[in-house]
């Protein structure tokens, strides 16, 4: 069901995607979504779990998705499909 969110386009393309994994770098994620991310996903793992204030990763989970890693060293997350 798509959202009104700053995050539409983020969902638009994790539906699209034919990958079992995926790679993003936080950057590609502001490129996706055309806003930067909380100074809070840069500096707290807790930021990318799913809860009912973080719409983020709420909304990678939806789309089919699950969280394999999420390294804020290098700034990555990776996915992988969940159904």
């Amino acid at each position: 069901m798509p959202r009104i969110s700053k995050f539409v386009n983020l969902e638009k393309f994790l539906e699209a995607q034919a990958k079992e994994r995926l790679s993003l770098t936080f950057e590609e994620i502001e490129r996706i979504t055309g806003e930067k991310l909380y100074p809070s996903a840069y500096k707290y793992a807790a930021y990318w779990q799913p809860s009912k204030t973080h719409v983020l990763p709420n909304l990678i989970i939806d789309c089919g998705y699950k969280f394999e890693m999420v390294d804020l060293n290098e700034k990555i997350i990776k996915l992988i499909r969940s159904n």
